[in-house]
């Protein structure tokens, strides 16, 4: 069995034509083989424009447009940050279940923007270690050159921050409130759940 991650992502400007041209002969490839896979979206609701829609279900909706259909097909909606996509993951029992099954000679195939691999395949390494797969990266490019460098800098920060819990705390205590400023500046309000994750419940 193969386990193909897509991390989360906002389908906007070019990437949806950009994710036609990357991912979605790789997905229809794996279709046509006719193996047993199991499709994982992640991304959670980091848009405060939409913020009904999570990137996973955006990114499935447009999966669907393009006529992909495998085995099962898993949204985890949580997640504001590559670090959480995977983390989230790691503890999820619906995912241990679908994976209970997967063996050592199986894949783990991790899709997203290129200047994420060495980041995902670190943590990917260490939190999903109890499925004894082969972890492997399919690099999307979707940033700029320049954005991607920026992205490739913080390898260093997300490897001490997951040796202490504390800066990756942090980082997604940072990210969480560039988003619920943006919030206050779009509607003037606060988020109705103001202490999650998500922002799915926004009051528009």
């Amino acid at each position: 069995m193969t386990v193909i991650v897509i991390l989360g992502f906002h389908l906007k400007g070019d990437y949806p034509e950009k994710l036609e041209k990357q991912l979605i002969p790789f997905l229809k490839n794996k279709k046509q083989k006719k193996e047993d896979w199991l499709l994982v979206i992640t991304g959670g609701h980091t848009d405060p424009y939409y913020p009904r829609q999570s990137e996973a279900m955006v990114i499935l909706n447009f999966l669907m447009e393009k006529m992909i259909y495998p085995e099962a097909i898993y949204l985890e909606t949580q997640s504001i940050t590559t670090f959480q996509n995977l983390l989230f993951l790691a503890k999820n029992k619906d995912i241990q279940g679908l994976c209970q099954n997967i063996k050592p000679a199986d894949s783990i195939i991790f899709a997203g923007e290129a200047g994420s691999k060495k980041e995902v395949l670190f943590l990917a390494s260490h939190l999903l270690k109890r499925y004894k797969a082969r972890i492997e990266y399919y690099p999307l490019y979707l940033y700029s050159d320049e954005k991607r460098k920026s992205k490739e800098k913080k390898y260093y920060l997300t490897v001490a921050s997951y040796y202490f819990p504390p800066l990756y705390f942090w980082f997604s205590c940072s990210r969480w409130l560039e988003k619920r400023k943006l919030c206050w500046k779009i509607r003037r309000k606060i988020c109705a759940t103001p202490f999650s994750w998500g922002c799915d419940r926004c009051k528009i």
